[in-house]
């Protein structure tokens, strides 16, 4: 199938390192043009070296054979069926092998038919794409740490640097049952549009906000990959680091059509990264504590082995629940960093050429609608009810506010910061 979008030979980097401190690569990776499209797979195991690398190669493997095989109409059944699959391969190999017990990986699918760029992950591997100079986080970990986060218990700067950052909560082939995340609906990207797909070797050890300088730079794709890769390095090495790029360069679209809840680089605060700790799975269970419970849209997908012999639970879960105790305390102080801060809010009424925008890029009223200053979409809020929800928004998830726009029901929010002496500043 051929790609419209991107040249295969010179819009892609692809690589991988073991880093400075592991014994063996236990990250794969994997590409290749398939009936259904051109794949990118991009695994992070788990489990000793060796159970780690055996289960990302059987992820690799297993999802490059699954979208290989067949033709399919439904491509976000297909992404979930893909990581189905894969997990009963990793899952019934660790039960035959007691040596492997316990063995996992993370997972990201990159699916680009023609136009539209598919996705689907599981675990604290990343996808990221930089769109209008802005590098923006397009999936969401799957980790403790991203637990506390949304319940508003941390910031996202702590969790970059947490000691319990190597928590996660879901993967494949720890356990016969398993909860992926796929993506509502492809994003259509336009030229210059770069998708960076990369284990934690590279964002635990390169902050968001550096590597977004090294997106601006004027260096070819290929460049671009190598540098990351350096700094990954240079920054200590810990981890192994696996980074796909995919350049957009052929795309016929004006604006593309993603946007997301993920806080842009941008708005960031710079960290300094702690020593990184060998990946653990805990259970993911009800607690009393929100950040502990599943959300109601997130259904299990039962899998049932085709071979009967494969049937044992071995299922290997790592409890640490007072360190979990421990973390959400702290992190309800840590969480409450940006309430300290008092605010100036004016709502000022639109001129009709932003309103036609506001429009024409589809926002509703009952969100916040984020924009640069060159009035270029970056994000789009959750459903707010309310003003007092809208300004709480973004004071919340922005710092510098003066550097961006921002509307909800088609009014301009001004916010800026009080000064210690309690005089208004002018919006």
């Amino acid at each position: 199938m051929q790609n419209n979008i991107f040249d295969i030979n010179k819009d892609v980097y692809l690589g991988t390192n073991v880093g400075l401190v592991r014994e063996a690569n236990e990250d794969n990776h994997g590409n290749k043009e398939t009936i259904n499209g051109q794949l990118f797979v991009v695994c992070d195991g788990m489990g000793g070296s060796v159970g780690g690398a055996t289960a990302s190669k059987i992820a690799v493997d297993s999802i490059i054979e699954y979208f290989g095989n067949e033709k399919f109409t439904n491509i976000r059944q297909a992404l979930k069926d893909a990581l189905v699959f894969a997990n009963i391969q990793i899952f019934a190999t660790a039960t035959e092998n007691k040596q492997l017990k316990g063995m996992g990986t993370t997972a990201v699918i990159v699916l680009i038919q023609k136009s539209k760029v598919w996705y689907a992950h599981i675990g604290d591997s990343r996808l990221y794409i930089w769109n209008n100079n802005v590098l923006k986080r397009v999936t969401k970990d799957h980790s403790l740490v991203q637990k506390l986060v949304d319940a508003r218990e941390m910031t996202e700067e702590r969790a970059e640097i947490d000691d319990q950052k190597n928590i996660i909560l879901r993967a494949l082939g720890t356990k016969n049952e398993i909860i992926p995340e796929i993506c509502e609906a492809p994003i259509e990207p336009k030229n210059n549009d770069i998708f960076m797909i990369c284990s934690d070797g590279l964002n635990g050890m390169v902050p968001d906000l550096t590597m977004a300088e090294v997106f601006k730079e004027k260096i070819s794709i290929k460049e671009k990959g190598e540098k990351l890769m350096k700094m990954a390095l240079d920054g200590g090495g810990e981890d192994n680091v696996t980074t796909h790029l995919i350049n957009i360069t052929n795309s016929k679209k004006r604006k593309h059509n993603f946007t997301t809840n993920n806080t842009p680089a941008a708005n960031l605060k710079s960290a300094t990264f702690i020593e990184k700790k060998e990946k653990k799975i805990v259970k993911e269970t009800k607690t009393e504590t929100k950040t502990k419970t599943k959300t109601e849209n997130e259904t299990k997908t039962e899998i049932k082995p085709t071979n009967p012999k494969k049937k044992k639970k071995g299922i290997w879960i790592v409890l640490s629940m007072l360190s979990v105790v421990a973390l959400i305390i702290a992190g309800v102080f840590i969480g409450k960093e940006l309430g300290n801060k008092e605010y100036n809010v004016n709502y000022e009424e639109t001129d009709d050429a932003t309103k036609e925008q506001l429009k024409n890029d589809d926002i509703k009223d009952n969100v916040v609608a984020v924009y640069n200053k060159n009035m270029e979409k970056i994000t789009v809020s959750e459903k707010k009810e309310s003003r007092e929800e809208a300004q709480k928004w973004v004071t919340e998830n922005y710092k510098n506010t003066s550097d961006y726009n921002f509307f909800y029901k088609s009014e301009k929010i001004i916010i800026t910061e009080k000064k210690d002496n309690g005089k208004k500043e002018d919006p």
